[in-house]
């Protein structure tokens, strides 16, 4: 659970639990190069990194 950050499309917005944040990825509009920051974390990370995302980014 918790608020994630993303930094996709030339914008930073924030999505309310993983569940959204996958929902994202299923639709195409979160890409593997995407950054985000986790809830609780201080640092980014490629949206390729985020293991709860493996298997349904899509992958070009």
């Amino acid at each position: 659970m918790g608020q994630w950050l993303v930094t996709a499309n030339d914008s930073q917005f924030s999505v309310d639990g993983l569940a959204e944040l996958q929902a994202l990825a299923k639709k195409g509009e979160l890409k593997a190069g995407d950054m985000i920051q986790p809830p609780g974390a201080t640092d980014w990370v490629y949206a390729s990194e985020v293991a709860e995302l493996k298997g349904v980014l899509q992958v070009p």
